[in-house]
């Protein structure tokens, strides 16, 4: 039993992510291009063990300020939408 399938059995419901700031991660590093990679791939793994657990997740709602979309960072999502507010 995990973090997700755990609310799941319990309450008969999905979860909802939010991940606040996605991207702070990788800005507080960004002059150091070496910690910059390391963060991106631990992102990405998060990721990947969140689409992996898709069948107990409703939605995911992940904020931030820049657009990664070069990154690769969510190559373990589908149905990825990336929404601005003006």
């Amino acid at each position: 039993m995990n973090l997700f399938n755990r609310p799941m059995k319990k309450y008969n419901q999905e979860v909802v992510i939010l991940i606040y700031e996605y991207d702070k991660q990788i800005l507080d590093v960004i002059e150091d291009r070496e910690q910059v990679k390391i963060n991106r791939e631990f992102i990405k793994a998060l990721y990947t063990v969140i689409k992996a657990n898709d069948e107990y997740i409703h939605f995911a709602f992940l904020t931030g300020v820049s657009k990664f979309s070069k990154a690769n960072i969510f190559s373990g999502l589908f149905f990825f939408c990336a929404c601005g507010v003006f």
